[in-house]
């Protein structure tokens, strides 16, 4: 058998037969869900408040910093509630670490989906602009004379609203697996010391 249809077999295996069950025990999706909504749709309003202010514009040397900043802010703040939430509910709290991890990583999974869409609702309708504004901005930084320019065509597609949505959802996805696996033990850890 090769090693790659093996390998599915056995990630098949457990996926249905332990971690399907799991999943379905000890899960709020209600709570996990609401929280990845509430948190894409206030990262679409940090966004609008980019634009606005101008920061996707004549301000665009500092968008890295508040995109940073609003990512983790977003999914601190976001992760701490849902966690919070499913772990001091009176009917069935969540308790396991597994679980807590896994409840906050379903939060920023529907997080990171819902701003793949909102993004593309964003670049498309609030800022149409977007794409030949970052297009120009990054030809007028190559040095004149350069042996390496850019085609304004892949620049036009580097920075398109489907592109920026997959590059929303991809850093979301990356820094909410970093925030949510060492808050899930904090929250583990407050939860033994309110018990005891």
């Amino acid at each position: 058998m090769q090693l790659h249809k093996w390998f599915l077999m056995n990630v098949k295996h457990f996926a249905f037969h332990y971690l399907a069950p799991a999943i379905a025990k000890h899960m709020h999706y209600k709570e996990e869900l609401k929280h990845g909504f509430w948190m894409a749709l206030t990262l679409f309003f940090w966004w609008v408040a980019e634009y606005l202010i101008g920061l996707q514009g004549s301000h665009i040397q500092y968008l890295q910093i508040s995109v940073l900043t609003s990512n983790l802010l977003i999914l601190l703040v976001g992760a701490w509630l849902v966690l919070h939430r499913i772990s001091t509910q009176p009917a069935h709290p969540v308790t396991g670490y597994w679980n807590l991890a896994l409840s906050a990583c379903i939060t920023v999974l529907a997080m990171a989906i819902l701003s793949l869409g909102l993004a593309n609702v964003f670049y498309r309708i609030v800022h149409p602009d977007w794409t030949e504004f970052m297009a120009q901005t990054n030809l007028a930084r190559v040095p004149p004379g350069s042996t390496h320019t850019p085609k304004i065509e892949s620049l036009r597609a580097m920075y398109s609203p489907g592109s920026m949505g997959m590059m929303a959802f991809s850093r979301l996805i990356t820094l909410g697996l970093m925030v949510c696996l060492p808050l899930a033990y904090v929250q583990l850890l407050i939860n033994k010391r309110s018990r005891a």
